[in-house]
């Protein structure tokens, strides 16, 4: 009879992440955030017959939150396989034998991390730069999990929640900018493409069985590969296309 997972594995990686909730919520309680008001006054570029998907920058950003959540639910749908490939079963931090389970606790405890951060940050520091900065690093630690072996590719996986925190965010201002009378509406369009999450990693899992017996080792590697083209595409977005306001009409 197989053993049943010990709670106690768990206690500490979710104690730390109640922690993290508590200050973050205190944070934002302190935190003097200005009042939404409904915008009286139209953008340059608004008009009572156009479409807000005749916004390029709001199509563009929408593809941005699509591949998105590719990267936050793929890095943990595939961390398991990948600490089974190197032959991991437990990754010490601070002393800590932490399992695959747990580690995914810290992910996302990374994840509420980087938020409080950013929420710092953002105050002094343009959306594009954070995002484009917090990108390159994810393609950094992505990259580094991959090449590395052992505990320290796990390490590098689980870092990249860290600096994939904000992106939701920005992504979502950076779409919405400029709308005018069709902000609203334009917030609905944006949430909708949230549905990548549910897309794009299941076709990750179809490259990865597509390797047959190497499925655990070159097919988890393989598909972990297509969230370097979700990073490069959301650069790209913050960079560039977010500019574009010329109304299609």
């Amino acid at each position: 009879m197989a053993e049943r997972p010990d709670p106690e594995n768990v206690r500490i990686p979710f104690l730390f992440i109640a922690a993290i909730a508590l200050l973050l919520g205190v944070v934002l309680f302190k935190l003097k955030l200005p009042e939404i008001k409904e915008q009286e006054t139209k953008s340059i570029n608004s008009s009572k017959k156009s479409s807000p998907y005749k916004y390029p920058h709001l199509m563009l950003g929408a593809i941005a939150i699509f591949v998105y959540m590719g990267i936050e639910i793929g890095i943990p749908s595939f961390l398991p396989d990948r600490m089974k490939a190197l032959g991991i079963v437990n990754v010490n931090i601070l002393g800590y034998d932490l399992n695959s389970t747990s580690i995914l606790s810290i992910y996302w405890g990374g994840l509420m991390i980087g938020r409080l951060i950013g929420s710092v940050l953002l105050q002094k520091i343009s959306a594009r730069t954070v995002t484009v900065f917090c990108a390159s690093m994810g393609i950094i630690c992505l990259g580094g999990s991959i090449i590395l072996e052992g505990q320290t590719a796990i390490i590098m996986m689980t870092l990249c929640g860290l600096f994939n925190s904000i992106m939701w965010g920005n992504i979502f201002n950076l779409a919405s900018e400029d709308l005018g009378e069709h902000t609203k509406r334009a917030s609905g369009i944006i949430c909708s493409f949230a549905i990548g999450g549910a897309i794009l990693p299941p076709l990750m899992g179809l490259l990865q069985q597509s390797f047959g017996s190497n499925a655990l080792t070159v097919g988890t590697k393989a598909a972990l590969c297509c969230l370097f083209v979700y990073y490069i595409y959301i650069i790209l977005f913050a960079a560039k296309l977010s500019k574009i306001r010329i109304l299609q009409e």
